[in-house]
């Protein structure tokens, strides 16, 4: 009967806006199955599948690995979205519920804006009735209109020479300035929040794929190598090396980009050099610039 239910619940998409839907998936051995038809794509029953670790449906690859959670992600298409998802113990499924962030961030920016369009078209109307008494107002208002038409294109930078004025029209573009500045302020600090998500999302990714690397029954010495191939990758880095402690000696077990250089130890003491500081320490150290042979 659960199960019935559920894929009822996922053809029902009341409360969830325009994009909004449920989305039911199954672990088999390292893909996701997605096992009821999705709002996007309605003909994917059993058929379309998932590879755990692809950088896209983050929230269904967690839940069927058995956590929970929510924030914002990237979904199957690609999307950005706000998702909650959870495990399903008794069906051994995850399930999301999930919407893009277009539809739920849109209405908020746009009434942002329509308030503060709004409130200068008010103020355009007195000030274009002072107009008909002062011609020599009807240029700064035409740059008005067009600054505002711009802003409704989602053009923000944008400037004029009338807020020095120690008029009426001076004032209203007092106003319309602190407006534009707000709403730079607001795209601001959500395409900082976007990147953070992103940043967030790629590390998950990063954390699973190297988690299907590291599967499998290995000797120490092949695992560090793919261990330490994948970081540099991932990483993006031009020399690598990884360590492990024995005792009180750290002993490289892999390399990548090393100079074949005889005089450099492959075991090193605990605070000996960088690396051995690092080990004394159990703490990150970075350098930004470093001398040349480094």
């Amino acid at each position: 009967i659960e199960d019935v239910v559920l894929y009822d619940l996922s053809m029902s998409f009341i409360g969830l806006g325009e994009t909004g839907e449920v989305v039911l998936g199954a672990r088999n051995d390292s893909r996701v199955d997605f096992v009821a038809p999705l709002r996007h794509d309605t003909n994917v029953t059993f058929q379309r599948k998932l590879e755990l670790g692809s950088p896209n449906a983050l929230p269904i690859q967690n839940a069927v690995q058995g956590t929970k959670g929510s924030g914002i992600s990237i979904d199957y298409r690609g999307e950005e979205i706000i998702a909650v998802w959870r495990y399903l113990p008794s069906l051994k499924w995850g399930m999301v519920v999930k919407i893009d962030t277009n539809e739920v961030f849109a209405p908020l920016y746009k009434l942002k804006i329509l308030t503060g369009l709004f409130v200068t078209l008010m103020l355009a109307g007195i000030i274009f009735a002072l107009m008909l008494i002062t011609p020599a107002g009807s240029a700064p208002i035409a740059q008005l209109i067009h600054n505002i038409k711009e802003i409704t294109k989602g053009n923000l930078d944008i400037s004029h020479e009338n807020a020095d004025r120690v008029d009426e029209i001076g004032n209203l573009f007092k106003v319309f300035d602190q407006m534009v500045r707000k709403l730079k302020k607001d795209q601001k600090e959500y395409l900082i929040r976007s990147e953070k998500y992103q940043l967030e999302n790629r590390l998950k990714v990063g954390q699973t794929d190297l988690y299907k690397v590291m599967r499998g029954e290995q000797d120490l010495e092949t695992l560090s190598q793919k261990v330490m191939d994948y970081l540099a990758e991932f990483m993006k880095v031009q020399v690598g090396e990884i360590y492990l402690l024995e005792s009180q000696f750290l002993i490289r077990v892999a390399g990548y980009a090393l100079k074949a250089e005889k005089s450099r130890p492959y075991k090193l003491k605990i605070g000996e050099g960088l690396i051995g500081q690092v080990a004394l320490e159990k703490k990150s150290l970075l350098f930004n610039q470093l001398p040349d042979g480094h």
